[in-house]
């Protein structure tokens, strides 16, 4: 078969956008899709889900998709060995740099327009850290990461695809609750929200007797992708649904009425805050039952990124309750998806004002039902240690009978004999083909940015002007990365009325998981030695008198921007701490190549100059050091505000 045919074969094979991996090592092999060519593996954590942590080799594969031919020089960086093969040529051999000294660049290599094909061969080093990143360079910009949309590949086989589609199928269900296996720790499974449902010891002063006893019979009805299995089925539902309400203490309770200009502020506040990118007004469609005993065949952005209902909202909770909830999404719930807002108390009670009575009122959930009969609150004790409630549930009613409730311990998952239903759940067991042998950290944040539907504000045609979230943790210092999600950052874009909420108890997997897919640690880099002279020098050239007049876009700490052209920039007190050096150096050579849309200008030339060639002998990257030192003086306190 000829050359020329064999090409066009490749070239019609299915691609997708991303970097094959192929992972072996302890445990065997492995396959899946990186973002781009670059990894990092924390000492101690496994590279992919099926090999265990330890020494491993990757060979990564994709095609580098060039809209014009050009000359390009490539390095490689990070901690082990490598082998660089461009076409069928070896660019680059033997061990790598860590980030931070001089990689080792390539020979000038051209490549054609369209499709070129790349391939990295690395093997970890023996103990530590692996560590492994691409970079490129050319005439026209400097060294910088190889950029991920530039890159197709085909998808990994079927196999290892399926195999983790049934991981995170199970991962989403309720059945690791009940039946712990120490084959299949939580800890392994991606994609994972903690199992651990809403406190019970103060429902009676939030829930709603009503909602509560059409809750527990159907939890899908009201929210399809609810992960609380049915565990009252049969005509004795309604009555067991009774008793469980009685030992819990619920009560109906009264629906205030809300004053009409609380409702309109708060529906202003659902659509400031953002709130209909995860969550809908209307009823959604119910998808296949996650616990049907068969996993999903939808990619998992698809089967879980469906909005949260919130129809029947105003018919849950207790008057005042949802403002308490609001204003401490985590109180019943440490580690819930609903992130932190910092709302203030009005804002709670018109936000909650607007949701139960807002776009609700007059639908037939609301209208007044008839008194529920009674239920034994003794026979809900025993009902709740049989269906084993509290093995999600923590918390009991203050009065309630002194009965043990733990349930008799459930078998291991991988115990249960396929086939037959769950005597609790009715559930069939999920398969499996393979099973876990650690969590990659990359992998990690993958799947639980899908859980909490973090590409709902920050990815699509229309973002709003919220940053994306696309190699963000190549951009960000992780200990600003950390802040962010810990909600204890400050606001960068005041200017926008959304604002980021705060995810804490996620905080760790996040900022590890972002910093890893770029091949890079979640550890801060240490502060570089440039001399403390050039932060005057720094501090002229952001002036309008005799600079770059940045302090026209840019606050100074207390000092507001002086002449806002169009878009307001970040805060300059806040820069250092927030960027790490490489991606500012690659931002200040060339805005547009990072952010096209960005008003930014570009101040330096392609050779390296800028307009003040009185200052540093006109050197653009001199300059733009001495302005990085002014704003670290700056940010430290070191230096007076303009």
């Amino acid at each position: 078969m000829s050359l020329f045919l064999l090409g066009a074969l490749a070239f019609l094979l299915p691609q997708s956008p991303g970097v094959l991996a192929k992972f072996e090592g302890k445990g065997g092999q492995d396959s899946r899709t990186l973002p781009r060519f670059a990894l990092f593996v924390p000492k101690g954590r496994s590279p992919s889900l099926f090999l265990s942590p330890g020494p491993f080799r990757l060979r990564m594969k994709a095609d580098l998709r060039l809209s014009l031919r050009d000359r390009f020089r490539f390095a490689l960086e990070g901690r082990g060995e490598a082998i660089l093969r461009i076409g069928h040529k070896v660019l680059l051999s033997g061990p790598l740099n860590p980030p931070g000294q001089a990689p080792h660049l390539s020979k000038r290599i051209r490549l054609r327009k369209g499709a070129n094909p790349i391939e990295i061969e690395y093997r970890s080093p023996a103990s530590g850290p692996a560590q492994i990143r691409l970079l490129w360079q050319s005439s026209d910009f400097p060294l910088e990461p190889l950029p991920a949309h530039l890159l197709s590949s085909p998808p990994p086989p079927k196999g290892d695809t399926h195999s983790r589609s049934e991981l995170v199928a199970l991962s989403r269900a309720s059945c690791m609750a009940c039946h712990t296996d120490p084959q299949l720790p939580q800890e392994r499974l991606p994609g994972f929200l903690s199992l651990q449902g809403p406190d019970l010891g103060e429902a009676r002063s939030r829930l709603r007797l009503s909602w509560f006893l059409a809750w527990v019979q159907n939890p899908k009805s009201f929210r399809p992708r609810a992960r609380m299995p049915r565990l009252l089925h049969g005509e004795d539902s309604l009555s067991e649904a009774r008793d469980l309400a009685a030992f819990l203490g619920l009560e109906e309770g009264e629906r205030a009425e809300a004053d009409p200009a609380q409702v309109r502020e708060g529906c202003r506040l659902f659509r400031e805050l953002r709130c209909a990118s995860c969550h809908s007004l209307d009823p959604i469609a119910s998808p296949a039952s996650p616990d049907s005993g068969t996993p999903s065949q939808a990619s998992p952005l698809s089967s879980h990124h469906s909005k949260i209902p919130l129809h029947k909202l105003a018919w849950k909770f207790r008057t005042g309750a949802l403002a308490r909830f609001l204003l401490n999404p985590t109180q019943h719930r440490p580690r819930s998806a609903m992130p932190q807002f910092s709302l203030q108390p009005a804002q709670a009670s018109a936000l909650a004002a607007f949701l139960q009575q807002g776009r609700q009122k007059g639908t037939a959930f609301l209208r007044p039902s008839p008194s529920p009969k009674a239920g034994d609150p003794n026979r809900g004790r025993a009902l709740f240690r049989e269906r084993a409630c509290s093995a999600c549930h923590r918390g009991v009613p203050p009065k309630a009978p002194p009965l043990p409730l733990q349930a008799p311990k459930a078998p291991p998952y991988l115990k249960l004999p396929p086939g037959k239903p769950c005597p609790r759940t009715k559930a069939l067991r999920l398969p499996l083909s393979r099973l876990p042998l650690g969590l990659p950290v990359d992998e990690a944040a993958g799947a639980l940015m899908l859980s909490l539907r973090c590409a709902s504000c920050h990815e699509g045609a229309h973002p709003r002007g919220l940053p994306s979230l696309e190699a963000i943790g190549e951009k960000l210092r992780p200990s600003a990365l950390r802040a962010l999600f810990q909600g204890r950052a400050p606001r960068a874009r005041p200017w926008l009325k959304a604002k980021m909420p705060a995810f804490a108890a996620y905080a760790d997997t996040l900022v590890q998981g972002l910093c890893a897919e770029v091949g890079l640690s979640d550890k801060d880099v240490a502060k570089g030695s440039l001399p403390r002279k050039l932060a005057q020098i720094g501090k002229k050239l952001v002036s309008n008198q005799g600079g770059f007049s940045c302090v026209l876009c840019h606050a100074v700490g207390n000092t507001k921007a002086l002449q806002v052209f169009e878009v307001e920039g970040i805060n300059f007190a806040l820069i250092s701490h927030r960027l790490r050096k490489p991606y500012y150096d690659r931002w200040m050579w060339n805005p547009q190549r990072i952010v096209p849309s960005t008003k930014m200008p570009r101040f330096g030339t392609s050779e390296g100059s800028t307009a003040f060639t009185e200052i540093l002998d006109g050197d653009a990257k001199k300059q733009f050091d001495a302005i990085w030192t002014y704003l670290e003086a700056l940010g430290e306190g070191k230096f007076k505000e303009h």
